[in-house]
């Protein structure tokens, strides 16, 4: 019988792709990632290998040194910004809760439920009284702005928020919640938001360019894991209006709304990457050589720019016969478990052959939304759903999704 552990997986199945990662940089040798692989499940920490792709070679090594080069650039920044408190988010299944504990830092790990479940008891298990004081794991999810707020409960000083490898999954809605998100965020708290997510696709780009250096061979290998990759994460990266458009078009979307952009030459952050220690003789020092403009992002609020207050709905599910389900509030991460524990106490003795879905009263859903009624759907003997009440920019979100026949009206 599945648990909750890996229905949280399903809803959101990066954080499998994480904790590969996180295995991959054990093998590599660094101490704190291979103490805290062990607390995970072996068949999940397999999810690279699932790919059915060699994990030597430079391709792979090529791979594993984009999550190894954000890591390592924001560790950089923040020892160079010395601020009081860190908010990761997400903070998925890095070694970043082990390495702040040791300073003075106040370190907020924020990541989705699956993630959180597991990394708070393991980093704990390897921190001593005094360490644990200063660091706490909770559950966010970054288009959900309640959510954010009480992650920094109890907090008074300003705050460094980081953000790797996420803005790429982001569909537009999602990306242009959670910017504004951590705008409110930072004009409450004040400080700084950083991400190399932007650039790094160029950083990606000049990097496969120096490995590949022309080889079909080694083309091919990089085409067939980079769509492995997006198999396993269910997700379509960098597709939204970020990623989709020119650098300095990605630039004014975020002065747009509200934030001052500085670039940070990464070349001052990245240090050598054991993941590309492998490589051909030189090609680090010709990687260095091209990426001289990619820079991180380093973020501040513009306060010329008014803030809206956010207020958001409480999610509400409500299930009666049938089954008729209604929602109301924001349909994400956080409450995709609330859904599904409302379903099944309603379907556990009653086999259900359809479902009404209303979401006249939905403000927002996201593609772990999706996932949800997904899940749902998959538990109904004949596969019938219908969906009623869907306003204009629910629908938005539906069409082009197997939910779009859904719709009734």
């Amino acid at each position: 019988m599945e648990n909750k552990q890996e229905t949280m997986e399903k809803i959101n199945p990066v954080v499998l792709t994480a904790k590969a990662t996180l295995n991959a940089f054990a093998r590599m040798g660094d101490p704190d990632a291979a103490a805290l692989s062990k607390s995970f499940q072996s068949d999940a920490l397999a999810a690279f290998a699932s790919l059915n792709t060699p994990m030597q070679g430079p391709i792979s090594d090529g791979f594993l040194s984009i999550p190894e080069a954000r890591f390592e650039m924001i560790d950089a920044f923040i020892q160079a910004e010395n601020p009081p408190v860190v908010l990761d988010l997400p903070c998925g299944y890095t070694t970043r809760g082990l390495r702040m504990a040791r300073t003075e830092r106040t370190y907020i790990g924020a990541d989705l439920p699956a993630a959180v479940a597991e990394m708070g008891p393991a980093v704990e298990s390897l921190l001593d009284e005094e360490q644990k004081k200063r660091i706490r794991y909770v559950e966010v999810d970054g288009t959900n702005y309640t959510s954010l707020q009480q992650a920094l409960n109890g907090i008074n000083d300003s705050v460094l928020i980081t953000t790797e490898g996420l803005l790429s999954y982001f569909t537009d809605d999602e990306l242009e919640a959670c910017v504004h998100n951590v705008r409110q965020l930072l004009l409450h708290t004040g400080g700084c938001w950083i991400s190399p997510d932007r650039e790094i696709a160029e950083f990606k780009k000049h990097l496969f360019n120096v490995i590949i250096d022309g080889d079909q061979g080694l083309q091919a290998q990089f085409d067939a894991l980079s769509k492995r990759i997006s198999s396993v994460a269910d997700s379509k990266l960098g597709s939204n209006v970020l990623f989709s458009s020119a650098l300095e078009e990605s630039i004014n979307w975020m002065r747009k709304r509200g934030l001052i952009v500085e670039r940070v030459p990464i070349g001052k952050l990245l240090p050598d990457l054991k993941s590309l220690g492998n490589l051909r003789e030189g090609i680090v020092e010709e990687l260095r050589a091209t990426c001289g403009d990619i820079c991180l992002w380093k973020m501040t609020a513009d306060r010329s720019r008014r803030g809206e207050e956010i207020v958001e709905q409480e999610f509400r599910v409500d299930v009666s016969l049938g089954v008729y389900m209604e929602f109301s509030g924001r349909m994400d991460t956080l409450t995709g478990m609330q859904t599904l524990e409302a379903f099944k106490k309603k379907s556990v003795n009653v086999p259900i052959r359809e479902i009404t879905v209303d979401f006249s009263k939905l403000e927002f859903l996201s593609t772990a939304g999706l996932r949800t009624l997904e899940l749902m759907l998959e538990s109904v003997k004949d596969g019938r759903m219908h969906i009623v009440g869907c306003p204009a920019h629910i629908r938005k979100v539906l069409i082009g999704t197997p939910f779009e026949q859904c719709l009734t009206d």
